[in-house]
């Protein structure tokens, strides 16, 4: 599977520092007076580096759970 077709499905590259694989996280943050709101990020299951949140609030539950995928599957 090439780059172009990683990025267009749920698969997560390996991590670039280590090699270890990596998980979709669905956390919650405690939002002031709306409740909680669900965020969601890539991190590596062994050296714990990470993408950086991306909530629902902004950009909804789908498209917040592919842009952390493209984040971190993005390699340059």
């Amino acid at each position: 599977m090439d780059y172009e077709e990683n990025m267009k499905s749920d698969k997560l590259l390996p991590c670039p520092f280590c090699g270890a694989k990596a998980r979709l996280i669905e956390d919650f943050e405690l939002m002031d007076q709306s409740g909680n709101v669900a965020i969601h990020y890539v991190q590596c299951t062994k050296c714990h580096i990470r993408t950086p949140n991306f909530d629902e609030w902004d950009i909804g539950a789908n498209k917040a759970k592919q842009k952390a995928r493209d984040c971190w599957n993005k390699r340059k």
